[in-house]
Parts: C-alpha cells; sequence; structure tokens
C-alpha cells in the first residue's frame, strides 16, 4: 500500500522499478461489410478499462473510470458518456484551443447520448460510483459514422473493466440499397448517400435495445428484416466480446454494490403498502408528500432493527443507513404499484372534477 493525498492504494502490480510492462491484448470482430479491431493494455492503464477501437482508418480511444468513493445511493447510475471529435482526427491542425479543438458541437452531444442509451441499462441496479466513459476520435477516415463503433468501444471499454456490466453491448448501422431486399450491415457512406433506410442499432446477445434513425416508405416486413439482420451482427459480436472480456479483464467489483437487505421489500408493504396506496390519490401535493414521508419514517423506526445497518461515508456528503437506500428503493417501488392500482380512482376523481366545473 502507498499513501498518494492522504488516501491509501495499491500500487499497480504492472509497475517496477519505476516501468510498465504493457502487454497488448486484441480482439478482431467481423461485423457486418465492416471489421473492428478492439485492443486494450498497451494505453490507459490506470483506467478501470481502455479500449481502442478501430473500423479502418478510423480509430476511438475510450476509457472507462470508477470514483474510489461512493457517492450515489444505488438508486440511479451516476453514469456519465463524453464524447469529443478533434479536428487532427481529420488531419487538420490550427494554433490555438479554440481554432484546434473548438468547443463542444452538437452533434459531439447526440453522439454521446447514443451511446448512454444502450449503456446505461447494462449497469447494475445499486452502483453508487461516479462512472464516467470517456471517448475521443484519434483518427478519421471518412469511410463510415463513428456512432456504431462508439457504442461497441464503450461497451468493451466497460467490459474490460472491473465495473459490473451485466453484458456487453453492440452498435451497428443497417441500410437497404434501391431495389433490393437483404440489409447491409454496416455499410460504407458512399452507400449510406443510396440507401433507403439509415438505422442504428444496438443491443446484447439476446434482446435489442435501442433502434434509432428513419426510412424512405419502407413496408412493415422490410423494417423488421434490418432489425433481424442488424441484431444477427449484434448478437455475434456481443458473444465474442463476452468471451474475449473473461479472458482479459479483472474480477468485477460486485462486492460494491448496494443491494438490499432480503426480504426488506416484503416488510415494508405488508406494514405500509396500504398507507402507501391511499396516499397516492390525494390531490393535494404537499399532504400527499407529508403522508408518504410519515409512513417512510414509521417504517425506517420499525423495521430497523430486524435489518443490518452499516454507515457510509464519502466526502463531504454523508448517508445515515444503507438500510434507508433499501426502504428508499422499495418504496418507490411500492408506490409505482400503488399509482398503478389507484389509476381508476383517479380518473373518477377528474371525470367528477370535470363535472363540477361544468
Amino acid at each position: 500500500m502507498t499513501r498518494v493525498r492522504g488516501t491509501e492504494h495499491e500500487l499497480d502490480e504492472a509497475y517496477a522499478g519505476g516501468s510498465a510492462t504493457r502487454m497488448k491484448k486484441t480482439l478482431e470482430l467481423q461485423i457486418g461489410e465492416s471489421t473492428v479491431t478492439l485492443e486494450t493494455g498497451a494505453i490507459g492503464l490506470q483506467a478501470n478499462g481502455a479500449v481502442m477501437a478501430r473500423e479502418g482508418e478510423t480509430i476511438v480511444y475510450t476509457t472507462a473510470c470508477a470514483s474510489r468513493d461512493r457517492t450515489g445511493d444505488g438508486s440511479f447510475v451516476p453514469l456519465t458518456v463524453n464524447y469529443q471529435e478533434r479536428f487532427s482526427a481529420a488531419g487538420k491542425t490550427a494554433g490555438g484551443y479554440k481554432k484546434r479543438d473548438g468547443g463542444l458541437r452538437e452533434n459531439e452531444t447526440l453522439k454521446a447520448r447514443l451511446v448512454d442509451r444502450p449503456i446505461r441499462p447494462m449497469m447494475y441496479k445499486g452502483w453508487g460510483y461516479e462512472t464516467q466513459v470517456l471517448q475521443w476520435l484519434m483518427s478519421f477516415d471518412a469511410e463510415r459514422s463513428t456512432d456504431a463503433l462508439a457504442i461497441t468501444a464503450a461497451s468493451a471499454a466497460l467490459a474490460v473493466s472491473n465495473i459490473p456490466l451485466k453484458k456487453p453491448v453492440c452498435g451497428v448501422r443497417v441500410g437497404l440499397m434501391p431495389g433490393s431486399n437483404e440489409p447491409i450491415v454496416n455499410p460504407t457512406s458512399e452507400q449510406m448517400k443510396e440507401s433507403r433506410l439509415d438505422l442504428v442499432l444496438a443491443g446484447t446477445d439476446d434482446a435489442v435495445l435501442m433502434i434509432e434513425g428513419f426510412c424512405d416508405f419502407l413496408t412493415t416486413d422490410e423494417m423488421l428484416r434490418a432489425i433481424e439482420k442488424g441484431h444477427q451482427a449484434v448478437s455475434k459480436a456481443c458473444k465474442e466480446i463476452e468471451a474475449w472480456a473473461a479472458e482479459v479483464a479483472p474480477p468485477k467489483m460486485m462486492d460494491k454494490l448496494i443491494v438490499p437487505p432480503e426480504g426488506v421489500d416484503e416488510a415494508v408493504e405488508a406494514l405500509v403498502g396500504e398507507e402507501l396506496a391511499a396516499a397516492i390519490v390525494i390531490p393535494i401535493k404537499q399532504e400527499r408528500g407529508a403522508t408518504i414521508g410519515a409512513a417512510r419514517e414509521r417504517a425506517v423506526e420499525a423495521l430497523k432493527e430486524q435489518f443490518e445497518v452499516r454507515a457510509l461515508f464519502s466526502f463531504s456528503r454523508w448517508y445515515s443507513h444503507e438500510l434507508d437506500f433499501a426502504f428508499f428503493s422499495s418504496f418507490f417501488a411500492l408506490y409505482r404499484f400503488a399509482a398503478t392500482a389507484s389509476l381508476e380512482k383517479l380518473l373518477v376523481a377528474a371525470q367528477l372534477r370535470a363535472h363540477t366545473l361544468t
């Protein structure tokens, strides 16, 4: 162990005598019309996971980093995705930062959201550590767009890290040429100029997580065929990434997940379930919030001796009890259930108010 800025950390085993032994580990994927190469172990060794993704002469460098201290309660994944394109990737170099890289452009923000959308559901519920996925476009050959490659690179960086991830994700672009019934996976930019379909698809080995794009009056069967063809390519790539990650990735930090004590959901529901169902139909916001808060406090007070309580601390913020997180999750699950169960009551109340006003 060594102390750095007042905190103890384990020394990187790869560093000995001021040098590092770097062993590059590579995976080559054939995804539709393109070949994607994923490389790790060469650079970014201080990140939890780092991948250099290549498609032709296009290169996207991606790192995945998680904070050492817990900052969230596990009810929401603290994930941030940033994607940045540099003018130097296309061979343009100008003096001055503003001229060289410029500010964040709308296209970069949209691609970051496109990456975030399929990755976020694959993060485990209960992960409370601030996580950043940072992507830089290092080289661009204009042969294909980078959005599908960015999704695959982000997933691969998380897969080879110790950050918990349910399954790897892969992204593809699907096109359909005029006069053809066979979709093309990862077509070139020239092919996309004539394509009747521009579809970005992301998924795992057994499910489609996201589709986004537009088409030129395709039939339902043509669209379904395109999604099916895209997912076939995604499924094959995800299985290969998962097998590769099993060889090169360190153990996942599953012990860091905030898991509600066993039986707490049932105990909370039995104690205050009916009270929550009645509270959800209270029309005045202040009264509704006070009733729900009182029920929550009563449940915590009644059950805190039954379940394990463990203090949590982080930088300047602190959370009283891990049990409180479990109750928070259980309450909102019950809150949603009560909302669904009380839908008819809400509709009747709305109809009565409308009748009174008329």
